[in-house]
């Protein structure tokens, strides 16, 4: 045989043996060869992947993960939801990994359900939509409610590929060399909802890895490890407290309500952590008193314990601590603040907490650099907090969080029970006098808003001042 023949033939050969065969990856029996939480959340019903129930409430996403690492692949699966309450979706996971000691996942996701039919989004990562079909593409392509849907999804280097039902619904062709294209496929449903939803038919093709069998960034181009989104950009799946019905989200963002407070209150997350990096940006719109607390504790009823960010004019970088030995700890000089952030505007807040050591940046300049001294709080919750009398808007988006290592430390700052003793009136700035208004209407407390009028308590548990500014 010729020696060019012979070298296509071969050349033809490899590529043949290189692709699988499509092979079901769900045998409609059992669960083998997934991995998620199988006791509670995951069953097989008639043949499905099913999860969910009409008669009660999703609390939060639950993924089934596929056991095998993918790079490049073709898959196929039917899938239904319905439901009567809550935010009624569900979806596919591609080029994913599991959050350690966490529910969730974090890479691309196909969305299905609640409108989102048909789109590539960046689930826990990037939080926001990166392909998605036009309203006629879509209305083309779905089909009714509670009938059974078909996705194929197929993922080559760095181009994804969507159809719902046959129709082309996402081209997208990722240009972050940092965004990693290997990793698990899933199921998700998605929480706070009545909902049901269901996965068949699950067949998976392999195919050859890209020609420079980039499956993954270099390691020196790889962003901070993401471990765990504190916001998905579309509702408040993770955040709970008192304040949750004061919050909505908006354009991506989570954006307090307006309405005036009668007393501080905290939108927390769900998971506690000590050591971290955390990026985020924020915006004060009006008269609005706001911060991001961490390592804290909130509990209903009681006053937060824990550290906290400042943010508003004259006050941003900041750090105030909440419990014994309180007050404002550690903030930026006049000089140093001056022309940072943007009034009205998106600004970026950093904090790294590492052991004792706390670090605050606004808009990328280095603000405060504290060591804590005494028995400390070693973890807790990250939460927003929303100031008495604050008739504003905040807002808080773009969520990074990389996590660091636990410190050795174990010594955790001792309190008594309960509000009282979780406050001091040690080292807190004088109160801003009464002025009467020369109109005769009531007086009132001077009228520049800075930050946050925070209160601390007497004995009596009433009011007894307000931070001055």
């Amino acid at each position: 045989m010729p020696t060019l023949l012979r070298t296509v033939c071969l050349s033809l050969l490899c590529a043949l043996t290189a692709r699988a065969e499509p092979t079901p990856i769900f045998d409609g029996r059992t669960l083998t060869g997934w991995e998620g939480d199988t006791t509670t959340t995951w069953r097989v019903v008639d043949g499905c992947i099913e999860a969910g129930s009409l008669e009660r409430n999703q609390p939060r996403n639950e993924f089934l993960a596929w056991r095998e690492e993918l790079a490049n692949f073709d898959l196929t699966l039917r899938w239904k939801v319905e439901g009567t309450k809550g935010f009624v979706n569900g979806g596919v996971q591609l080029r994913s990994r599991r959050v350690p000691s966490h529910h969730e996942m974090v890479g691309y996701q196909a969305d299905l359900g609640a409108g989102y039919d048909g789109g590539l989004y960046d689930e826990s990562r990037r939080n926001r939509f990166l392909a998605q079909p036009d309203a006629a593409t879509k209305a083309q392509a779905l089909k009714p409610a509670g009938v059974w849907n078909t996705y194929r999804i197929r993922a080559e280097g760095p181009r994804i590929r969507i159809w719902l039902n046959g129709v082309q619904t996402v081209d997208y062709v990722e240009t972050d060399p940092a965004i990693p294209l290997s990793g698990q496929v899933a199921v998700q449903i998605h929480g706070n909802a009545f909902a049901v939803v269901r996965y068949k038919d699950i067949v998976l093709e392999k195919l050859p890895d890209s020609p420079a069998a980039t499956t993954t960034a270099p390691a020196a181009a790889r962003p901070p490890t993401i471990d765990g989104p504190l916001f998905n950009g579309r509702d408040l799946t993770g955040w709970g407290g008192e304040a949750a019905a004061s919050w909505t989200v908006e354009d991506g963002a989570l954006v307090s309500n307006g309405v005036p407070q009668p007393r501080d209150s905290w939108l927390r997350t769900d998971r506690e952590l000590e050591n971290f990096d955390l990026t985020f940006q924020a915006r004060t719109l009006g008269r609005v008193g706001t911060g991001l607390f961490f390592r804290s504790a909130v509990e209903p009823g009681k006053r937060i314990l824990g550290w906290q960010v400042d943010i508003g004019p004259g006050l941003d970088g900041g750090l105030y601590k909440e419990g014994p030995q309180g007050g404002l700890i550690s903030y930026p000089d006049k000089a140093k603040l001056n022309g940072v952030a943007k009034t009205g505007d998106w600004n970026t807040y950093r904090i790294r907490a590492e052991g004792r050591r706390l670090r605050t940046w606004v808009n990328g300049i280095a603000m405060q650099d504290h060591e804590e001294k005494g028995p400390r709080r070693t973890r807790g919750v990250i939460a927003l907090e929303l100031s008495p009398g604050s008739t504003g808007r905040a807002a808080f988006k773009d969520f990074r969080l990389e996590v660091l290592p636990d410190s050795t430390e174990a010594a955790t700052e001792t309190t008594a029970d309960g509000p009282l003793g979780r406050m001091t009136t040690a080292s807190r700035p004088a109160p801003a006098p009464l002025r009467s208004r020369t109109d005769g209407s009531a007086p009132t407390r001077r009228t520049s808003w800075c930050s946050r009028e925070r209160r601390t308590w007497s004995s009596s548990r009433t009011p007894a001042r307000w931070r001055a500014c």
